[in-house]
């Protein structure tokens, strides 16, 4: 809701999540707000010399060394989900029913080419939305326990583009894209490839 005194930007907010009462698709519908909170000059100074403090090597171009560095970077993060859990005392993480590591490597698997669902309850592409979400909600939950001052936007940008968990994401776009059901390619438009501002 931002700072205290802001209610053009709160009103956004609100009129936003209200709306999201008429939208279409399955609940939990779970969508980026696509503005930041006004913030005050001195946070802002603060964040423009933000830095993440978790330095990944460069995303790798390969399939299996991406995968690789994906369970790494899992792996890495893994304490700091466990602080963000604690300090929050909630989490977003949890909407596939998998662990971190079973939904990397079931998206690794689609990446592969697998068809097989891992979530019987679910379609192939809910069970591909719902990991993918996870995944998403493990580093940002991650990365945002850690003092350093950052945005969303920062935030966004450092998962798509310093990582290998938002490359694999970019390589499921035309998977997604080129299968016939329609749940699929629906999942192609909307959930996988952020807005250009994140890219």
């Amino acid at each position: 809701m931002g700072a205290p005194h802001e209610p053009e930007f709160q009103t956004k907010v609100l009129t936003t999540g209200l709306n999201l009462l008429l939208a279409d698709g399955t609940p939990p519908l779970l969508v980026d707000f696509p503005e930041d909170a006004p913030v005050s000059v001195n946070q802002r100074d603060e964040q423009e010399a933000w830095v993440c403090p978790v330095s990944f090597p460069p995303p790798p171009e390969q399939g299996s060394e991406i995968q690789k560095a994906l369970l790494e970077e899992i792996k890495t993060l893994a304490p700091w989900y466990d602080v963000a859990v604690q300090n929050n005392k909630r989490t977003t993480f949890g909407l596939s029913g998998l662990s971190i590591e079973d939904a990397a490597r079931f998206i690794i698997r689609v990446s592969e080419g697998s068809t097989e669902n891992p979530i019987t309850s679910m379609t192939f592409a809910e069970a591909i939305k719902r990991s993918v979400e996870d995944i998403k909600a493990f580093y940002l939950e991650a990365i945002a326990a850690q003092p350093s001052g950052a945005t969303s936007k920062d935030l966004y940008s450092w998962l798509w583009q310093e990582t290998a968990a938002g490359k694999l994401f970019g390589q499921l776009q035309p998977i997604c894209a080129a299968d016939d059901d329609p749940q699929m390619q629906y999942l192609a438009r909307q959930s996988l490839i952020p807005r250009p501002a994140y890219r």
